[in-house]
């Protein structure tokens, strides 16, 4: 029941809900088009995220990009971005049968400027490790296509759980509370591992 779902992330955190795309995989972002036939339009893709490493959660979204990608040469033009992550990308809105688009699965938006981690920083060694623990193919992508890895700077977060619309959330305070070890662990587990319940 979503009632007992409630009580069950208000334990954790009283924020929970805004912290949920750190167990996200993948995120849909939405970048302003330089293709030819649709300069200036709006224009979404799917990329890889972490934020960090399952022990290590920052809050920080980062991606491994190619120039050769869509989103990447959009980037290079504009870097604004929107990056937007959904519980329908587990299988809890399936379970409770809610509609991917019903407030109660739970979706996030966070929006900023995107800007390259410069190689052989801490933050770069660290990013790339995390990156490759989640994603381990990234490990054998070609090595001509120029992989760089990027973050977002979030500039706003909206958060949309319930009816009545968008809960704005301080950066501020999004980015202080991080999952580590085991904590972390346990909640990936619980929304991504299949169970016969």
């Amino acid at each position: 029941m979503i009632s007992s779902w409630y009580q069950i992330v208000e334990t954790i955190s009283n924020n929970w809900f805004s912290k949920f795309y750190r167990f996200s995989d993948w995120a849909s972002i939405a970048t302003i088009s330089t293709l030819p036939a649709i300069q200036g339009f709006p224009f979404s893709n799917i990329k890889s995220i972490v934020d960090g490493s399952l022990a290590n959660s920052t809050g920080v979204p980062y991606f491994y990009m190619s120039p050769l990608d869509f989103t990447a040469r959009d980037l290079s033009r504009n870097s604004r971005a929107t990056v937007l992550v959904s519980l329908e990308q587990t299988d809890y809105c399936i379970k409770e049968k809610i509609d991917a688009e019903d407030p109660r699965c739970t979706r996030l938006i966070l929006t900023g400027k995107m800007k390259k981690v410069r190689e052989g920083t801490p933050e770069y060694i660290f990013s790339k490790a995390a990156l490759f623990e989640r994603h381990p193919a990234m490990a054998n992508f070609p090595v001509d296509h120029n992989w760089f890895i990027a973050k977002l700077k979030i500039a706003q977060i909206a958060m949309i759980d319930w009816f009545g619309g968008a809960k704005y959330i301080p950066v501020k305070d999004y980015l202080a509370y991080n999952y580590t070890g085991t904590e972390m662990i346990q909640r990936y587990n619980e929304l991504y591992r299949k169970t016969d319940s």
